[in-house]
This record gives structure tokens, sequence and C-alpha cells, in this order.
């Protein structure tokens, strides 16, 4: 089972794990955490990595992902950026499909919590914002984190 949690930068998404992770009973979790799950793909080479976009699954939300942030207001580094932040975001998802850990895995940096990132400079939002929702494929459950605009700003500026 594969949870994620969602929400803008600065709400306290992996503040939130990392502290329900230090109260959880360490001799038998009930769930694993994001660094938890990922330490089981460190050994990956960065070539496997990448090409995790390429699977028929995501592929046309990989094209249009890259020509979405290709057409946006972004500077070239944060255009590479993003796209390598889905391409891990999308291997980390494949990963955890494809292993058998017994227990539901809690993930803060997967597709939906993406488009916080990719969709920021879209020039057409709402529009940007259903094509992505719609193709991304869905965890089996999410949590969504939210806060005042005041205190993301606040938390963001910090």
């Amino acid at each position: 089972m594969l949870i994620e949690v969602m929400g803008p930068s600065g709400v306290g998404k992996s503040t939130i794990l990392a502290h329900a992770t230090s109260l959880r009973r360490s001799d038998t979790p009930q769930w694993l955490s994001r660094e938890e799950a990922d330490r089981h793909f460190v050994s990956v080479p960065s070539r496997v990595r990448r090409r995790a976009v390429d699977d028929t699954e995501i592929r046309d939300l990989a094209n249009w992902i890259l020509q979405m942030v290709a057409n946006s207001s972004m500077l070239p580094s944060q255009k590479a950026f993003a796209t390598a932040l889905f391409a891990r975001s999308e291997f980390h998802r494949q990963s955890i499909r494809g292993a058998d850990y017994g227990v539901p895995v809690v993930h803060d940096e997967l597709l939906l919590n993406r488009a916080f990132s990719l969709l920021l400079y879209s020039d057409q939002l709402t529009p940007s914002a259903i094509t992505y929702l719609h193709a991304v494929p869905p965890p089996d459950a999410a949590v969504v984190v939210e806060a005042p605009p005041a205190t993301l700003l606040h938390r963001t500026r910090a």
C-alpha cells in the first residue's frame, strides 16, 4: 500500500512524517517512512532511475510535462531541476509499487505532491492542473496537509 502526503512547500509534510516516525515503535513498524523505503534503492544506477519516465504507463504524462515545463516561464536551471524531480518521484513510485514491504509506505515526495513544483509556472494553471492530476497514477490513499498562506510564506522565507 502506498500513501502519499501532499501539500505546498513549507506546510510541514516532512516534519509531520519525521515526528510520526519518531513516535512509532521501532521493533514492529506498522508503516515505513519515505527514508526507510528509499534506503532499498540507494544502489540503483542513475541510468536505471532515469528510465522510469520511459515506462509506457507514464510516458505520455512525461512527454506532456516536458512540453509544459519547456513552455513555462521557468529559468533553464529550474526546468532541469523540475523535470529531474519528476523523474526521481516516478522512480520511487515504481520502486515502491514493485517491492513487497509487508506494510504501507508513507511518502511525501511522489507524483501528486510534484504538482506543486511542476505546475508553479504554467501559463495555464487550471487546465494544466486538471491534465496533470487526471494523468498521474494515484496512490492507494492521500493525506493533504494545509496551512494558512501567511504561515506558508513565513516558513518558506525562513
